[in-house]
C-alpha cells in the first residue's frame, strides 16, 4: 500500500490483517484509508475515510 503523510512524504508499507473467525474483509480498490503509521509499519488502523474528507494535495500524490 502506498501511504500519504500529512507532510506530503509517500511510503509503501505492507499491511496484514489479524484473521477474523470468518476470514478478513479485503478493501476495495479505489478505496481510501488513514492510519498511524511509522518509518516500518501501521501502528493504529488502518479504517476507511471518506474521498471528500481527503486534502487535494493528499489525492494528487495518490493519483
Amino acid at each position: 500500500m502506498t501511504w500519504v503523510t500529512a507532510s506530503g512524504d509517500t511510503r509503501d508499507l505492507g499491511y496484514e490483517t489479524k484473521q477474523a473467525p470468518d476470514g478478513p474483509m479485503p478493501y476495495a480498490q479505489g478505496q481510501y484509508l488513514t492510519a498511524k503509521i511509522s518509518q516500518k509499519r501501521v501502528v493504529a488502523g488502518p479504517s476507511l475515510i471518506d474521498a471528500a474528507k481527503l486534502p487535494a494535495s493528499v489525492k494528487a500524490k495518490l493519483n
